[in-house]
């Protein structure tokens, strides 16, 4: 399976550019996402705060592909920051939880909160690159019909 991923990204994204907004306060997450989505050639802007989150795609609403979105964060959590931009600024982009609660009912509000799936951390890099090139798939499907 990871060979047939690796095969599709090669040919398929390795063509395409794609930004990610990963939104979460810790530094070391952020370093290990980033280092994933190099891995890739995919370009990621970073957000510590909901609220920042909010701002950056204020400036420009269809800019990022995909938004990795940190449950817990400081002052808005990333379910509140959710709902605002599928709300406020009618976001469609997949938005994808990174949290490390597993429990089935956090789950649950995760996906009523708006986001379309979640990720457990610690990130394992087989199951991010999965999930990953999915919705990066489904993207460029919607950009090129």
């Amino acid at each position: 399976m990871t060979e047939n991923l690796n095969t599709f990204i090669n040919e398929q994204l390795r063509s395409e550019v794609f930004q990610v907004l990963v939104v979460d306060d810790d530094e070391l997450n952020q370093m290990i996402i980033n280092e994933l989505l190099k891995k890739w050639d995919i370009r990621a802007e970073f957000a510590v705060s909901g609220e920042q989150a909010l701002e950056i795609v204020h400036q420009n609403p269809d800019r990022f592909d995909i938004i990795l979105m940190d449950v817990y964060l400081p002052q808005m959590s990333g379910l509140e920051a959710t709902q605002e931009l599928r709300t406020k600024f009618d976001v469609n982009v997949p938005i994808i939880a990174l949290t490390a609660d597993s429990m089935e009912d956090t789950k649950e509000g995760i996906l009523n909160a708006g986001m379309n799936d979640v990720m457990i951390k610690p990130l394992k890099p087989q199951g991010f690159h999965k999930m990953l090139g999915h919705y990066l798939q489904l993207r460029l499907e919607e950009k090129n019909a």
